[in-house]
Formats: C-alpha cells, structure tokens, sequence
C-alpha cells in the first residue's frame, strides 16, 4: 500500500474541498435558474420583469434543472465532507456521483466530437438535403425563407446582385 506525506493528503484535501465549493456555488446557481424556470419568482420582482422575460421563465423544464441544481450541490456537500472529514461514508458517494457525471460529460464530449465532424456534417446534410421536392422539410423551409424574406428584401427599388447571393452561399456551413 502506498504511502503519502502529510502534505499531499493535505494538499489533495485544499483541492477536492475547493473544487466542491466551487461545484457548490455553481448548484445554487442552477438551483436558481430551476425556480426561475419553474414560474417560481417572487410576485414583486415578476411584475418589474418585461412581457419577454415572463415567457422565457415561465418554461416547463424548471423541474429539470432544480433535479440537476440539488444532484450538484449534494455533489458539493458530499466533496467538502470528504475533504474535512475523510470518512467513507461521504468519500464513497462522492466519488460514485462524480464517476457518473465524469462518465456522462465523456459520453456527451464523444457525442459532440460526432456531431462536429465532416462525414456527421455530409450524412445529415444527405439525409435532409436529399430529394428537391417540395415535401421535403428543409426545402419546403427553404421556400417560405424566400418568399417571407428575400422577396421583400431584394426588390425593384432595392435590388440584390448575384455577389450578394454569392457571398451568402459562400458563408454556409
């Protein structure tokens, strides 16, 4: 079994204690951005709220992340008594909950690696780009977009070049 000094048991505890309070700190944040989402402000700051920000906070996926914002601050508190206490009975949890959201961000990363690269990029653009018809979602898109937008936009009183529609399609992912 190995050994380790006094001063890096000491050290690693200053680290896992102040990455959870910072990990705790972050919880609370969602903990309010959660209620906030739920509808659940107080009634005299939602009514110095403008009709905008009424409708984005009044969104169903409150519960979500209050679930997440409590998942993340049991996470802190679990963290900080490990680096006081170094009992298992909290080194055990914590390091079961950080395996999953470390397991869970790997899971997402990949996901996005995916997602971000050229062959991903070609096989959705195949996949919804495919057929020219008109029932396909993305040019029945496409021709509402000119007719709501470049119509009125390029006019006889305000004509549009072709370098305009080229440095548009230039731009396009």
């Amino acid at each position: 079994m190995c050994k380790y000094s006094n001063k890096m048991k000491n050290t690693c505890q200053k680290v896992v204690g102040g990455i959870s309070l910072l990990l705790g700190l972050f919880g609370v944040i969602l903990l309010a951005m959660g209620v906030m989402a739920g509808g659940g402000l107080p009634p005299n700051i939602e009514k110095m709220l403008p009709e905008d920000a009424k409708k984005a906070v009044s969104g169903a996926s409150g519960s979500f992340f209050v679930g997440l914002g409590v998942l993340i601050l049991a996470t802190s508190l679990l963290g900080c008594a490990t680096a006081k206490f170094k009992n298992p009975c909290f080194a055990i949890p914590f390091g079961i909950l950080t395996s999953v959201f470390g397991l869970i961000l790997l899971i997402l990363g990949f996901i996005a690696m995916a997602v971000g690269s050229p062959q991903a990029v070609d096989i959705m653009r195949k996949a919804g780009c495919g057929d020219k018809s008109a029932s396909n979602p993305l040019n029945a898109f496409d021709n509402q977009f000119n007719e709501m937008v470049v119509k009125p936009m390029c006019s006889e009183i305000c004509p549009c070049t072709q370098s305009n529609f080229d440095t548009f399609e230039a731009n396009i992912v």
